[in-house]
């Protein structure tokens, strides 16, 4: 049967699931009552129409005026929070375990590669990049590409260290990088080498590519030796992403 004005009845699992998450983003009482009515379309229509949304609110929302109701809809359209012609919203998209899974490890290992999310969620490729589609639309995750590769990050995280979260999760960086910083003096190649236990040719190509990305300075000691440091505005950086991996 029909509901017939009044916002989704109570007992609806789209009121529910809008009711029980409206606690975690901020709004207002009159949005409040815009996303109810926003339910009670999707109950009956699927897809959400803002036009008739916003139709719809100044019938039923008596409680504030026009111009009021207009400035709040377009608030939660602008935060994504309801999007026009999308049967899910905002608070409902981490419903899905998959997709909740997914945003945890962006969020968790920053940078990260499409296959090794698809690792990490045992699904096929498709499902993978639906999932992730769906997170980059709704503004919880950005995409970026490195060349021919293509990582995920969460979208409120901070963009100015990306290469370095890119580069962390290659091969050998993160043991290259961890030994360097631990000797605030420095280090030698030599030492380096030696500490690491990989081949003299890969860590010095490894080495090479940090230098040159601005992560690791190099100078020469009077015997030629290289000595190797963390460039200093990344030592604080590269501490914190460290102790956040030493914790999870």
């Amino acid at each position: 049967m029909e509901n017939n004005g009044n916002p989704a009845p109570q007992g609806s699992p789209l009121f529910s699931s809008l009711e029980k998450n409206a606690g975690d983003i901020d709004i207002n009482p009159i949005q409040q009552r815009i996303i109810e009515v926003a339910a009670r379309l999707m109950e009956r229509h699927y897809l959400l129409d803002l036009d008739q949304l916003y139709q719809e609110c100044t019938r039923f929302i008596k409680e504030a005026p026009k111009q009021q109701i207009q400035s709040a809809l377009n608030d939660l359209v602008h935060r994504k929070i309801l999007i026009h012609g999308k049967a899910l919203n905002r608070q409902q998209l981490l419903e899905n375990p998959n997709r909740s899974k997914i945003l945890e490890i962006i969020r968790r290992e920053p940078g990260i590669h499409f296959s090794r999310i698809k690792a990490w969620i045992g699904k096929e490729s498709r499902t993978v990049q639906w999932h992730l589609k769906m997170l980059e639309k709704f503004d919880f995750i950005r995409e970026v590409r490195f060349g021919n590769n293509i990582v995920y990050f969460d979208f409120l995280q901070d963009k100015n260290h990306d290469k370095l979260h890119y580069y962390l999760h290659k091969d050998g960086a993160p043991a290259i990088l961890g030994t360097i910083l631990n000797r605030p003096g420095g280090i030698t190649l030599s030492d380096l080498i030696d500490i690491v236990q990989m081949p003299r040719s890969t860590v010095a190509r490894k080495v090479n590519v940090l230098i040159s990305e601005g992560f690791v300075r190099a100078r020469y000691l009077t015997n030629q030796a290289m000595m190797l440091s963390v460039v200093e505005d990344l030592v604080p950086v590269l501490r914190d992403i460290f102790a956040g991996w030493d914790k999870s």
